[in-house]
């Protein structure tokens, strides 16, 4: 008897010992990226919580082959849009015969750019556009939209969210201002973020005609919108990265990406660039005919945020495919089409490499654009199915019962069920 009871005593040792382990590497995780998790919840409205706990769950902590080798947190995958580098990796991908394939997963060159496209993807998936109605705070919601919306395959997907944010006191993270101050045992740290230096080895960066030489950009206002091309802009500052004019002044780093063509948060705006505030247009529009001559540092985008037109229509009138570059001198055509294609350069000059140490002491609050919504009432036919209905009308089974006072799932033919749809 005494023999057995050592051997449970050391087998329950062993066992805290193991459990010990495990929280530390999830104490050590969320330490090294609470900072992403909250920026990015003041970015986009994804709670700092759910945004933890999911790369907690979906990484092991950090640790599983595909965090360690494609710096993926999330497990999101190639997709048909995805244009960045690739890790292939066995998960649930099978081929016409049934047998296991490796599947493409997308790889980062930091994890904090697996943070951002997490986001990125949950915004511009219909099926959780629902989940962005929610507070920050409520990530109990989140959770269950994320298993109601199929983000895992896992059936209780939203329990173990939900286990780990109050196990681990997550939602403290819901309702940081300041990063500069630390929380609890998370230490006061910065966290790298590898970018490129814009600026050529030789430059005194503060010299501002230098600055303005480089690009052509003008200094007009780095507060107040001015007009360029009929359009709210404001000034970049020199060193500045998108996330951080977007923490400056307070818009909203979503809209301001689609309006400026950027692409990402940590992309080093060029001194004094245009930031538009409005989408950009499609052609010059205080005249018939607007030509720009390239210069040294210009690629096509910064001719098309010189003139506030979109890249598309600059491409397509100099019979330029997306992604080259014009010569240094070429004379590109921004309202007529061309007969000829301009002469084109592989690269622009090869700049300097340098890690910044990104440390945002302020997160400004993110300000959700008001959503307008039209309400329609559908009549079920046979075969109708609630499940369907929210994939089919792109909203959330819990609205759709909340709105209809359902108590059951089950749909009967000619039944009215009332819908809110954004227009």
């Amino acid at each position: 008897m005494i023999v057995r009871i050592c051997f449970l005593l050391v087998v329950f040792g062993l066992m805290s010992v193991a459990v010990i382990a495990q929280d530390s590497l999830v104490y050590a995780y969320v330490d090294k990226y609470y900072k992403t998790a909250v920026t990015e919840m003041y970015r986009t409205g994804v709670p700092a919580s759910i945004k933890l706990a999911q790369g907690i769950l979906e990484s092991g902590k950090g640790q599983s082959t595909l965090a360690l080798n494609s710096r993926n947190h999330f497990g999101i995958k190639c997709k048909e849009t995805w244009e960045g580098e690739s890790y292939y990796h066995f998960d649930d991908d099978f081929d016409e015969n049934g047998k296991l394939i490796k599947s493409c997963f997308r790889k980062y060159e930091v994890p904090e750019h697996s943070y951002y496209d997490h986001s990125e993807f949950l915004l511009n998936r219909p099926y959780y556009t629902h989940l962005f109605e929610l507070s920050q705070f409520d990530y109990k919601g989140w959770a269950i939209g994320l298993r109601e919306a199929k983000y895992a395959s896992l059936p209780t997907y939203d329990k173990s969210l939900i286990r780990l944010i109050e196990r681990f006191d997550l939602n403290k993270y819901d309702s940081i201002i300041d990063l500069s101050r630390s929380i609890g045992v998370h230490s006061k740290q910065s966290f790298p973020v590898v970018i490129q230096e814009v600026y050529p080895e030789e430059l005194d960066i503060r010299e501002i005609d230098s600055l303005k030489s480089l690009y052509n950009y003008q200094l007009l206002s780095v507060s107040e919108p001015f007009q360029m091309n009929g359009l709210q802009t404001l000034n970049a500052l020199p060193k500045e990265r998108t996330i951080d004019f977007c923490e400056r002044t307070g818009h909203s780093c979503v809209v301001l990406k689609k309006y400026n063509e950027w692409s990402g948060p940590y992309q080093l705006l060029a001194p004094f660039e245009y930031v538009y505030l409005e989408k950009k247009e499609k052609k010059w529009k205080s005249s018939k005919s607007k030509v720009h001559e390239v210069a040294k540092y210009q690629d096509i985008h910064h001719v098309a945020q010189l003139n506030g037109v979109r890249s598309k229509f600059i491409y397509k009138r100099n019979k330029m495919q997306s992604g080259e570059i014009a010569a240094v001198g070429q004379v590109l055509n921004v309202n007529k089409k061309v007969k000829r294609k301009p002469a084109l350069r592989t690269s622009v000059p090869k700049l300097k490499p340098v890690v910044y140490e990104a440390f945002i002491k302020e997160v400004p609050v993110y300000k959700r654009p008001k959503r307008v919504y039209k309400e329609v009432e559908y009549t079920v036919i046979k075969g109708d199915s609630l499940w369907g209905l929210s994939r089919r009308f792109k909203v959330s089974l819990v609205s759709i019962r909340k709105w209809n006072n359902l108590q059951q799932d089950a749909l009967e033919p000619g039944q009215i069920i009332k819908l809110k749809l954004q227009e």
